[in-house]
C-alpha cells in the first residue's frame, strides 16, 4: 500500500471517482470516502455484529474478485507474469494492450459459454481459483489493532464506511 500512496488515484481521487463511486480495499489500504476498507477489531475490544456483517459482505466481494483474477490468469498464463521489461511509454502501451486483449477475450468466452449453457461455476479455471481461495482465512480482516491508516474516529472515510454499512444492513432486512 505504500506504493499505492504515490499513485495518481490517491493524489487526485476526484479524477477517478464521482460522489457515488468508490473502491473496495483490504485493511492494508487507507480509509477514505473513495477507498472503503474493513473494520478492524479495536485493541482489547470486539467488532459489533453489524461491523462483522459488513466485513463478511466486503470479504465476499473481495473473494469474487479474486476468483475472477484466478480464472483470467488460468486461461491466460501470460498474465501470471508478463515477460516484458517496461522501460518506455511504448513498452507500457504494449503491456496495457496485452492485458486488455486478455480481458476482452475472457469476457467473450464467458458470453459464448453462457449462450451455450456453460456457466463459470463449471469452469476449470474458476474451480482451481476457488479451491485456492477456500483455503484463505476470511476472518483475517478482524485482526486486532486499528487500521494503521485510519484517522481519528469520525474521519470522512470512516463516516462514509459507516453509512455504507447502515445501507447494507437496511437492504438485508
Amino acid at each position: 500500500s505504500s506504493a499505492f500512496q504515490q499513485t495518481r488515484i490517491t493524489r487526485h481521487p476526484s479524477q477517478f471517482f464521482s460522489e457515488t463511486k468508490w473502491l473496495w480495499a483490504d485493511s492494508a489500504y487507507p480509509s477514505h470516502k473513495w477507498c472503503v476498507v474493513p473494520f478492524k477489531k479495536p485493541v482489547g475490544d470486539m467488532l459489533s455484529v453489524d461491523q462483522k456483517t459488513f466485513n463478511q459482505n466486503l470479504s465476499t466481494v473481495q473473494v469474487r474478485t479474486e476468483h475472477c483474477y484466478g480464472s483470467i490468469k488460468g486461461r491466460f498464463q501470460s498474465l501470471r507474469e508478463l515477460c516484458l521489461q517496461i522501460q518506455t511509454a511504448n513498452d507500457l502501451l504494449y503491456a496495457n494492450t496485452w492485458v486488455r486483449c486478455c480481458l476482452i477475450l475472457h469476457n467473450m468466452i464467458i458470453d459464448i459459454e453462457s449462450k451455450l449453457g456453460v456457466h463459470s461455476s463449471n469452469d476449470y479455471f474458476f474451480q482451481q481459483s476457488r479451491r485456492l481461495d477456500e483455503t484463505r482465512d476470511l476472518d483475517a480482516e478482524e485482526g486486532e489493532g486499528q487500521n494503521m491508516h485510519d484517522e481519528l474516529a469520525g474521519s470522512v472515510g470512516q463516516n462514509f464506511r459507516k453509512r455504507l454499512m447502515e445501507t447494507l444492513l437496511r437492504h438485508m432486512n
